[in-house]
Parts: C-alpha cells; sequence; structure tokens
C-alpha cells in the first residue's frame, strides 16, 4: 500500500518541500532593502514552483493516485513542527540556505523517484 514511499522518496521531498515553503514564506513577507536579493527570491521561487509541479507529474505516473498527496500532507506537517523552529531562529540562514537546499532536494527526490 506504501510501498511507493520509500526513505529516499519521503527524505528528499521533505527537503525540498521544506526549503521551498520557507522560500514561498520569505518572498510573501519580504522586506528588505536588497532589490537584487528580493528578485533571486522570486526567480527562485518561480522556478522552484514549476519544478515542484513537475515532480508531482512524474511521482503521480509512478505511483498511486493518494501517494502525492500524502507527501504534501507529511511536508506541511514536517514543515509546521520542525522547520519553522529554525525559521524562527535565524529566518535569513534558512532563506539564503533555501537557494541550494531545494535544488537539492529535488535532485535526492527525482533520483528516488526514478528508482521506482
Amino acid at each position: 500500500m506504501f510501498d511507493y514511499l520509500t526513505s529516499g522518496v519521503i527524505g528528499g521531498w521533505l527537503m525540498f518541500f521544506s526549503f521551498l515553503y520557507a522560500h514561498i514564506k520569505h518572498s510573501d513577507s519580504f522586506s528588505g532593502s536588497s532589490r537584487k536579493y528580493e528578485i533571486a527570491l522570486m526567480l527562485s521561487t518561480l522556478f522552484g514552483s514549476i519544478t515542484l509541479f513537475y515532480l508531482m507529474f512524474i511521482f503521480f505516473q509512478k505511483a498511486h493516485w493518494y501517494s502525492p498527496i500524502l507527501l504534501f500532507m507529511l511536508g506541511g506537517f514536517f514543515y509546521e513542527v520542525v522547520f519553522r523552529f529554525f525559521i524562527r531562529r535565524d529566518p535569513l540562514v534558512v532563506s539564503a540556505s533555501a537557494f541550494l537546499g531545494w535544488p537539492i532536494g529535488a535532485y535526492f527526490f527525482y533520483q528516488a523517484v526514478e528508482k521506482l
């Protein structure tokens, strides 16, 4: 029943989703003075969102119909419970690390889905 939700799929998804969601949240509430950083943040958010739809499409083709829904629920729970703690402590570090974090998580998720 849950054979498509391997540890590689879940780990890659949690990393990808958490960093991307932190990026999106920071982009929505950005109040810094650096216009270049804001543009980079928006472009990264746009490319991350496109990547999210592509990865979900690939995963949906290989897994059961409910597996992507479970991943979204698990990612949201992980973000709210664990990741938000780090954002409260130092949001700039989390946002800056998300520039590398979500692409690395997307790569790990893609590699795990291709092995299914």
